[in-house]
């Protein structure tokens, strides 16, 4: 009785059933989290997904379903490692003067362009004043660098893949015919992690 009761569980909630045998919840097993603007699997993710080929290697019945994402969050990420990239061919001692020469190269005008007129009786040194630009002008300079659903999505089809090769080229490999790369999803939530969904369908 108590086997049939694992069979019935592992085809009604597999993710569940199997969290409980590999000693983890079912959310850690469901998901892959990754670093935004990252598709490289982290050592815990790593680990886990270890330990889930090696649940499904002993359960040839369950398929596999991955559906890459990717959001907002990685937008952000992308385009401030473009700006870093950028401000690394600039002349300046200081992070501020680097940027603002990136501004002025960019749109032919200094970056206190940006700032409004300061208040009746309101006095800057030159030192808040290249400040205050500078951070302006980063505001407007990641603005620019937009992000296209095209590398959006290609960034999450490359997590997709990342947890695909993982599962069927690791120690327990697991047939690619039982792995299914569900449509990108370009729309995750903004948070410190981008997080691809697992689902498990029993056949």
């Amino acid at each position: 009785m108590a086997i049939k009761n694992v069979i019935v569980k592992i085809a009604t909630a597999p993710f569940k059933a199997l969290a409980s045998l590999l000693g983890g919840d079912e959310e850690e097993f469901s998901q892959v989290g990754f670093e935004p603007g990252s598709a490289a699997l982290s050592a815990a993710e790593l680990e886990k997904l270890g330990k889930l080929a090696g649940a499904l290697a002993q359960r040839p019945g369950l398929l596999l379903e991955v559906r890459g994402t990717a959001g907002a969050a990685d937008a952000a990420a992308i385009a401030a490692a473009a700006l870093v990239q950028r401000l690394a061919t600039q002349k300046g001692e200081s992070q501020q003067q680097r940027l603002n020469a990136l501004y002025l190269k960019i749109y032919g005008e200094p970056s206190t362009t940006l700032l409004p007129p300061p208040a009746a009786g309101e006095s800057r040194t030159p030192e808040q004043l290249q400040a205050q630009a500078a951070a302006a002008a980063e505001q407007r300079l990641l603005e620019a660098m937009a992000v296209s659903e095209a590398e959006l999505r290609a960034l999450a089809q490359e997590r997709a893949q990342a947890i695909v090769a993982l599962l069927i080229e690791g120690d327990k490999k697991i047939e690619a015919e039982r792995i299914f790369v569900l449509d990108a999803d370009t729309g995750a939530a903004s948070s410190e992690r981008v997080v691809v969904p697992l689902t498990l369908q029993a056949r």
